[in-house]
């Protein structure tokens, strides 16, 4: 460790972003839900990804038959949480599936680094 927080190295690398809300799993799960009809992905290249969503699942125990809350953490795992995060993120940045000109422009000047950096 530096003392610093991963926030503040990329502040100052330069890298600006906003912190994602810190939800409970199943509302962020809720969210990811909520964008897959309206996401378009590449076949080939995204593969892996889209059958890391299509295997990943709950925890069940053969004993009680019942699911947990959680879900199963395995290969599935980094993939659909990567995803979980950019459902939370598009509701932060308030897209509603429509991009406009002027909103893609605001979203890139938001991230994209400061000019010389």
């Amino acid at each position: 460790g530096t003392g610093k927080s991963r926030l503040e190295t990329a502040e100052g690398l330069g890298i600006r972003f906003d912190v994602a809300p810190n939800l409970p799993i199943m509302d962020g799960i809720n969210a990811a839900r909520m964008i897959l009809p309206r996401c378009w992905f590449d076949r080939g290249k995204c593969n892996t990804g889209i059958e890391a969503l299509r295997q990943y699942r709950q925890n069940y125990n053969d004993k009680t038959g019942i699911y947990s809350a959680s879900p199963l953490h395995d290969w599935t795992s980094h993939a659909a949480d990567a995803f979980r995060y950019l459902a939370v993120g598009m509701d932060l940045c308030g897209h509603s599936g429509s991009m406009t000109a002027a909103k893609a422009k605001d979203l890139y000047e938001r991230y994209a680094p400061p000019p010389g950096a």
